[in-house]
């Protein structure tokens, strides 16, 4: 996260920048393909091998290394890939506007303006599937910023101690099983509520923004004061 005291796309003195989508969608392609190329390569070079006393053992040996190898490249690669090759999007905040910032595409700008109504959609789910980045277990945190026909979706990870520590966690309504709504085990009530926040969740796949969880709490901190009927305790 940046703050800076000009942006493009706002006029206030003070302007924090969070970048979006660490892990990007290009980053997650080249990672299994450089971790697969890894082990092809080293296994090739170790089954290569003249190893008399190995012989027998050799292709063990090489599928061993070659795994190793597959590993050690996506942790590697997974660091500096992040470093040299961030996201071309970032969400800009300042006393006016909070605004979706896309340099690959400028016309997928969103803005919205803090001085008028700001409605919010606010959800949650587990983990059910972990994997390198994101562990079994964690909680989404998603949220939908409305304003006029314009929407802003964001989301992140967590433990799920750090998300309950969250001063806006209450907020975030649990997501029910696509099943369950669609079964009719919901009231009337809880099943128009929960078809709204799927739609939210459908968005967040196609086009949601993902913040980093070290910079969620500061995030709802400079939001809350401009979001109407957000914050309601059970």
């Amino acid at each position: 996260m940046t703050t800076s005291t000009s942006s493009p796309m706002t006029s206030g003195a003070n302007t924090t920048v969070y970048p979006l989508d660490a892990e990007h969608g290009g980053i997650r392609l080249l990672l299994p393909l450089l971790s697969i190329g890894g082990f092809f390569l080293v296994f090739l070079l170790v089954s290569s091998l003249n190893l008399p006393n190995a012989a027998e053992y050799i292709g063990c040996l090489a599928f061993a290394l070659g795994v190793a190898a597959a590993v050690g490249i996506a942790f590697a690669a997974d660091r500096l890939l992040k470093r040299i090759w961030p996201s071309r999007r970032e969400l800009v905040l300042d006393e006016q506007i909070v605004a979706l910032h896309d340099k690959r595409t400028p016309a997928n700008d969103r803005t919205l303006r803090l001085g008028e109504r700001i409605n919010a959609l606010a959800w949650r789910f587990t983990v059910k599937r972990g994997s390198a980045r994101v562990q079994r277990g964690w909680t989404m945190l998603g949220m939908q910023l409305m304003q006029d026909e314009r929407t802003l979706t964001l989301y992140t990870f967590m433990p799920p101690k750090q998300a309950e520590a969250l001063t806006l966690y209450r907020a975030f309504v649990a997501l029910a099983a696509r099943s369950d709504i669609n079964d009719g085990k919901l009231s009337l009530r809880e099943t128009a509520a929960q078809k709204r926040l799927l739609t939210a969740e459908d968005e967040r796949w196609r086009e949601g923004g993902e913040i980093d969880r070290a910079h969620f709490q500061q995030l709802l901190d400079q939001l809350q004061p401009h979001v109407a009927d957000w914050y309601q305790p059970q």
